[in-house]
């Protein structure tokens, strides 16, 4: 019998809440052609890179788009091989990788030889991807995104395990082949995946496959209240899981910039977000202003304390990772720089300070089992 049938709080997902947090830091490296080039671009990014290793962060993740210069990385493995020269601790990954675009061959090697080459430090995050054009532009059927990608998924998950690939499906098909960058010793059953879902029901669906979830509440939902509909959706799932689970990860990705007053953060801020709005075109978000993501929580804008509080409340509702989206809208690099660091050494000790302090009191408060009779 699976315990989910068994027990009723770990059949609701109650069981499978994260209990640890880490911060992670995205590019969506939407760079602005008048403001500077691609290579300085490059270069700044790389850099925010390195110092998020020094600062402990635990991940950095880039974005994966084609055609347009809202997202100027069309193939994050490169980026995140140079980067994993750079640096020897930090966790590297797509967020995510647009499967229906490549052949999942294809992504299985690079990503295989990304973990390689860092010592298996890739965290490979897939999508079905949002933008019409890119399709259009590798002649792809956007209509038949979804159905490319869940062949695509199973592909990859033959892949990067080392086995043998078979697959026939309407839009692609592989046989008996194997990918030659074998999987690390360790990286069993394969490194971690994260597939991306913006809703419930898409969320359930991910945990019910027992693979990560990586959501970008932004895009899809809101207010912050909505968030924990979805990740409890994801533990229900992954409740249900009928095979041993490759992940229980609940990656967050969330708007972020602190300074040390909500009014510096909003004089920093809100002109770089209005730019990367004005810049946005993906029809799945709505189209909000500053004010309007910190009235409804969808982002982490502020000072240290309110930023910290806001962090706490989304743990509360299941986040176990929050991937901090800092650097937008062309930004300067030095109040990108100054947010993660303020972050890194002001924001995350008190959010992990508070969380045990609230463990530790809920624990203390729950009631104890009564004490065996005696004779």
């Amino acid at each position: 019998m699976h315990p989910a049938s068994s027990n009723g709080a770990f059949a609701s997902g109650d069981a499978l809440r994260p209990r640890s947090l880490r911060f992670s830091l995205f590019s969506l490296h939407d760079n602005y052609a008048q403001r500077r080039s691609v290579a300085r671009f490059y270069d700044e990014v790389m850099e925010q890179c390195v110092q998020a290793e020094a600062l402990g962060y635990h991940a950095f993740f880039l974005a994966e788009h084609h055609f347009r210069e809202n997202g100027t990385c069309p193939n994050p493995a490169v980026f995140l091989a140079a980067a994993a020269m750079r640096t020897r601790r930090l966790l590297l990954g797509p967020a995510v990788s647009v499967l229906p675009l490549r052949d999942p061959r294809t992504v299985a090697e690079d990503y295989l030889m990304l973990d390689t080459l860092s010592g298996g430090r890739c965290l490979l995050g897939v999508g079905s991807g949002a933008f019409r054009w890119e399709f259009t532009g590798f002649g792809i059927d956007f209509e038949s995104k979804r159905e490319r990608f869940e062949e695509s998924l199973t592909i990859l998950r033959q892949a990067i395990t080392g086995g043998t690939i078979r697959f026939t499906g309407r839009h692609l098909a592989a046989q008996d082949i194997v990918i030659n960058v074998p999987p690390l010793e360790g990286r069993r059953p394969h490194m971690p995946l994260y597939v991306g879902g913006l809703t419930p029901e898409a969320a359930r669906s991910i945990g019910r496959a027992g693979d990560n979830l990586m959501t970008t509440p932004f895009i899809s939902l809101k207010s912050a209240d909505e968030i924990g509909g979805v990740l409890a959706a994801y533990r229900l799932g992954l409740a249900e899981c009928p095979h041993a689970r490759c992940g229980n990860d609940t990656a967050l990705l969330m708007h972020c910039h602190v300074a040390a007053t909500g009014a510096e953060a909003r004089s920093r801020a809100a002109g770089p977000f209005q730019t990367y709005i004005d810049g946005r075109v993906d029809p799945r978000a709505p189209r909000r202003t500053y004010d309007d993501l910190v009235d409804s929580g969808m982002a982490l804008f502020g000072s240290v304390e309110r930023v910290a509080e806001s962090v706490l409340r989304l743990h509360e509702r299941g986040a176990g990772q929050i991937i901090l989206f800092m650097n937008f809208g062309a930004m300067p690099p030095l109040h990108v720089m100054q947010s993660m660091e303020l972050f890194a050494t002001r924001v995350a000790p008190l959010v992990h300070a508070e969380a045990a302090r609230r463990a530790f009191d809920a624990r203390s408060a729950a009631p104890r089992p009564a004490a065996p009779a005696t004779a």
